[in-house]
């Protein structure tokens, strides 16, 4: 499996103020959103994506033509009547795409969002499954 990474990240208006580096140095919240690992065992895939405040309706999976695309985006809350003195949270887009060099079985592909992190589990099918050939010994 081979990705391609892409963060669109909204500028926050506090960003680069030296209060906030002094707070939190080497902290860039808005490139952790949408962080990504990716697991590899025998049988599967396992993509993690960090989204921490994003709503399920926000997130959209896709497998196609051997991708998987992951896109999302985390909304500021607003509320009437409430005006924002301070932010240094970041609300911004992501999309990772994964090309998919190795068979998937699209009927078993699992989806779950727990706490802020975004975890799919990719099976292999059986035919791209590594197995074991047996040698016969021709001269027996």
């Amino acid at each position: 499996m081979h990705w391609n990474t892409s963060i669109r990240t909204a500028p926050s208006r506090y960003a680069g103020s030296r209060r906030d580096s002094e707070r939190h140095p080497g902290l860039d919240s808005a490139s952790s959103f949408g962080a990504m690992t990716v697991l590899e065992s025998a049988d599967r895939w396992t993509v993690e994506v960090d989204v921490p405040g994003a709503l399920l309706a926000d997130i959209d999976i896709t497998l196609t033509d051997g991708s998987l695309v992951i896109e999302g985006f985390r909304k500021p809350h607003t509320e009437e009547g409430v005006k924002e003195v301070f932010n240094d949270r970041a609300f911004s887009k992501f999309r990772r795409e994964l090309k998919v060099r190795e068979g998937i079985d699209q009927s078993r592909i699992e989806a779950d969002l727990r706490d802020g992190v975004l975890t799919l589990t990719l099976f292999r099918s059986a035919e791209s499954s590594p197995q074991k050939i047996n040698i016969r010994n021709a001269n027996a």
